[in-house]
């Protein structure tokens, strides 16, 4: 927005005038999000965010100086005055205040980076808990089924050999037992 400012001649004040006012207008969106994020991070009490912003306000409103300073020389017809300020000091502060909008920005996203690896490691940890008591749930009915198994099987035998002990006395004649 400054750079076509800059290239504007006094004749092209009114598309200069719309510029202006298009920055104007992105300062306050900036200020009211700035509003936003700072009223988050003192109910959370992120004390470390808001001095990241203190950082970013404070080159923010060195490079507003700056933009004001241009627009002044601007207004008074100082073109030449107003594009050297664009492409050399404007710039530079345009620049700091990128560059700390970018580590703050970095900033975040590697504490992000560190709380996604810590709740993928506490999702490994619980999936392995539930694998382990599954298995130890496996194990347990393994064991019960045995047991049952047993059980059955040692009562069929039993019955089963008496059946075969009650047969054998009948295919020898003797048939005075009754069979229940």
């Amino acid at each position: 927005n400054m750079q076509v400012i800059g290239r504007q001649t006094p004749a092209d004040s009114e598309l200069a005038s719309k510029e202006w006012d298009r920055i104007v207008e992105a300062r306050a969106t900036i200020q009211q999000a700035k509003a936003e994020l700072e009223t988050r991070a003192k109910e959370e009490g992120d004390q470390e965010l808001i001095d990241r912003m203190a950082s970013i306000e404070r080159q923010r409103q060195i490079f507003a100086q700056a933009q004001d300073e241009f627009k002044q020389l601007f207004d008074q017809g100082e073109s030449a005055a107003a594009r050297t300020l664009l492409m050399g000091e404007l710039r530079t502060k345009y620049n700091a205040y990128r560059d700390e909008i970018i580590l703050m920005t970095d900033r975040e996203q590697h504490e992000a980076l560190e709380h996604s690896q810590e709740l993928s490691d506490v999702s490994t940890s619980r999936q392995q808990l539930i694998m382990l008591v599954s298995l130890l749930g496996l194990v347990v009915a393994v064991v019960i089924a045995t047991l049952l198994l047993r059980r059955v099987q040692l009562q069929l035998c039993g019955e089963l050999e008496d059946l075969q002990s009650h047969i054998e006395r009948s295919a020898h004649g003797d048939l005075s037992e009754q069979i229940h």
